[in-house]
């Protein structure tokens, strides 16, 4: 584990864990949906769901790193069904609950 562990902290990790808000209509992620991307699956959702603060669905997905850009537009499967999905860039709570 030791050597792969240096390599990945010398040449960066292969993929990043990213936010998007989902265009869902009747279901959100839950976890293990795929992330598709130019018609092939680049990634997969690590969680998911409807965030009551921000009002919209919410996914955590791995997507490989060199797609790190912050317009980045994916379709995540949902149920057999496709789904527009936009990477957040700023947090969701940018402010403390009171």
């Amino acid at each position: 584990g030791k050597k792969h562990a240096l390599e990945e902290h010398e040449h960066g990790a292969k993929r990043k864990l990213f936010a998007f808000e989902v265009d869902a209509d009747d279901a959100d992620v839950v976890g293990y949906e795929p992330v598709w991307m130019s018609g092939e699956v680049k990634g997969f959702c690590t969680s998911g769901g409807y965030s009551h603060y921000a009002q919209k669905s919410i996914a955590m997905a791995l997507i490989p790193a060199e797609y790190s850009t912050h317009d980045l537009n994916v379709e995540i499967e949902i149920l057999g069904k496709m789904h527009k999905a936009r990477r957040l860039s700023t947090a969701l709570l940018d402010k403390p609950l009171t």
